[in-house]
């Protein structure tokens, strides 16, 4: 939250820096997990955030409940980018279910479906298994 504030203050300084609100799911080998991030991005698109993923438990004995929180600081990278499409390496650090520290490296593909909106596409490694996921970005500052 710290951070958020902070990047925030700082952003509103300097030109060509943005916000970026992300929702989006990711299926690693286990259950699916829904989240969020939030990220800064440097005009040369490299970036810092904090992300927050959860699974929902639909078991007939339990009610609808949250379980298997993985939330944490995020770090992207640019590989390539161009107006419409860019290609990040990625780093997820964070705990999960709060008792142990995860760090999750990735591949994200990054494109421009309409106007300010992004479809970003994810692979990483995850629990000793290849994960996917797919999510959505748009700009907020």
């Amino acid at each position: 939250m710290i951070i958020t504030i902070m990047l925030l203050a700082c952003g509103s300084l300097v030109r060509s820096q943005s916000l970026h609100l992300s929702a989006g799911i990711e299926k690693p080998v286990t259950h699916c997990l829904y989240g969020g991030a939030l990220t800064y991005e440097t005009k040369g698109k490299w970036g810092i955030g904090g992300f927050y993923q959860t699974s929902i438990s639909t078991e007939p004995q339990e009610r609808m409940s949250l379980k298997d929180a993985f939330y944490g600081v995020l770090f992207q990278i640019p590989l390539a980018k161009s107006e419409k499409i860019s290609f990040f390496a990625t780093a997820r650090l964070g705990f999960v279910n709060e008792n142990f520290f995860v760090a999750v490296p990735g591949l994200e593909t990054s494109i421009k479906t309409w106007k300010k909106l992004n479809t970003v596409f994810n692979m990483g490694y995850r629990v000793g298994y290849p994960s996917i996921g797919i999510k959505l970005s748009h700009p907020i500052l």
